[in-house]
C-alpha cells in the first residue's frame, strides 16, 4: 500500500454529497480513506468556470500503481457523472492525483507531484489540513511552507513578453479582472517569448524547473484559456484569506 493525496472539486450539484461518494466509492474499491479535510469555497476564475468551486483533499492508502490508481479516479469521476467537455469549465467531480507517495512520475498521462500545486492555494489550503508537514519530493518543501509562501503579500506578478503588444493586453486584462487584489502587478519587455514570474518579496514563486511560461502554441493564441487559466491561477494566491472559507 502507498499513500497519496488526492485533490477532489466541483461546483455543479451538491458538491459535498460527490465528494462522499467519491471517497465511499474508492474505500469499495479497496482503498483505505485516511483523512479528508473540510470542504473550502472559493472563487471560480475564468469566464467559462460557472459558480463557485468547492474543494478539499484527502490522504488515501492505495495498492495500485500510480497510473493505475490516477485510472481509479477517472473511473469514478466518470461513475459519478463527469462529463469531460469544457475545459476548466464547471464540473460535477474533479479527482486530481496530488502526490504519491515520495515518487516523482513523469509520463504522457500523468505527472506526479502535480505540477500546479505548489502555487493553488485552493488546493494547499485543504491539503495542509490534511497532509501539512507533506514533503514536496522536488521541491524540498513541506505542503504547510508552500502554503505560507502564498500568505506574504502584496504577491508580486511580473508579465514579461518580448512581443509588447501581447504584454500590454495580458497586463490591461489581469489590471481590470483583479483590481481589488492584493498584489502588484508590473510589465516590462524581455528576450523571452512570454513569461511570468511570481514573487513573495524578494522570493520567486516559480517551480525551479519551469521558472517561466513559454510557449509557441500560447503566443499565437494568446488569449487561449492556457494561457488564460495559469494566469488566474497564480492570481487566486493573492486572493484574500476571507475568500477561502470552508463550508
Amino acid at each position: 500500500m502507498t499513500q497519496c493525496c488526492i485533490a477532489l472539486g466541483a461546483n455543479l450539484g451538491d458538491p459535498a454529497r460527490q465528494f462522499e461518494s467519491a471517497l465511499v466509492a474508492l474505500h469499495e474499491a479497496g482503498h483505505r480513506v485516511l483523512r479528508s479535510s473540510q470542504n473550502y469555497v472559493t472563487p471560480a476564475m475564468g469566464s467559462e468556470a460557472g459558480d463557485e468551486f468547492h474543494n478539499a483533499a484527502a490522504v488515501i492508502d492505495t495498492p495500485l500503481p500510480p497510473e493505475d490508481f490516477l485510472q481509479k479516479l477517472h473511473d469514478i469521476e466518470s461513475s459519478l457523472g463527469r462529463r469531460r467537455t469544457i475545459t476548466w469549465g464547471p464540473r460535477s467531480l474533479d479527482l486530481d492525483l496530488l502526490f504519491y507517495g515520495n515518487a516523482v512520475v513523469q509520463a504522457s498521462n500523468l505527472v506526479v507531484p502535480h505540477p500546479l500545486l505548489w502555487f493553488r492555494r485552493f488546493v494547499l489550503g485543504p491539503l495542509n489540513e490534511v497532509a501539512k508537514d507533506w514533503m514536496h519530493p522536488t521541491l524540498g518543501e513541506t505542503v504547510g511552507e508552500l502554503l505560507q509562501k502564498l500568505n506574504v503579500q502584496p504577491l508580486e506578478i511580473e508579465i514579461q513578453g518580448e512581443d509588447s503588444t501581447t504584454v500590454a493586453t495580458v497586463y490591461e486584462a489581469l489590471r481590470n479582472d483583479f483590481a481589488a487584489n492584493s498584489f502588484k502587478l508590473t510589465s516590462q519587455p524581455t528576450d523571452r517569448k512570454f513569461a511570468v514570474v511570481a514573487r513573495t518579496g524578494s522570493r520567486p514563486l516559480t517551480h525551479p524547473t519551469q521558472p517561466n511560461i513559454e510557449s509557441a502554441r500560447i503566443l499565437r493564441r494568446p488569449a487561449d484559456c492556457v494561457l488564460e487559466s495559469f494566469l488566474r491561477d497564480v492570481l487566486t494566491a493573492a486572493l484574500p484569506h476571507d475568500q477561502l472559507l470552508t463550508d
